[in-house]
């Protein structure tokens, strides 16, 4: 699979299963973990942390693609982060609110994660 252009090892994800980090090409930021949350009500979300690596502030957006049981795609969702200080570490959260079939979300995959202006 390719992120941001780069191959790297399929990250779809449901429950319990382990993160790999994933960097942006220019290498300024890595989400250093990242799983599903199944609230007992409501959309499914992705939370995260992400850190900059980078010697100055940056912004972030990451694309996370929702999955159903299968691994079919149901949508995808932004989250854009600002103002992260260089070397901090910031808690996310990217959630499949908007799609048609929230409900049926079972997994993801982070499809893109990059500096953005």
């Amino acid at each position: 699979m390719k992120i941001n252009g780069r191959e790297v090892p399929d990250s779809k994800q449901g429950a319990g299963d382990m993160a790999e980090p994933i960097t942006s090409p220019d290498g300024k930021v890595q989400i250093t973990r990242h799983s599903i949350v199944y609230p007992t009500m409501g959309p499914k979300s992705v939370q995260g942390a992400l850190n900059n690596l980078s010697s100055d502030p940056v912004n972030v957006e990451i694309v996370v693609e929702f999955l159903d049981d299968f691994g079919n795609p149901l949508g995808q969702a932004t989250g854009i982060f600002k103002e992260i200080d260089p070397g901090e570490t910031r808690l996310f959260d990217v959630w499949g609110e908007r799609l048609p079939n929230m409900y049926e979300v079972e997994s993801y995959k982070i499809v893109s994660v990059r500096v953005v202006p």
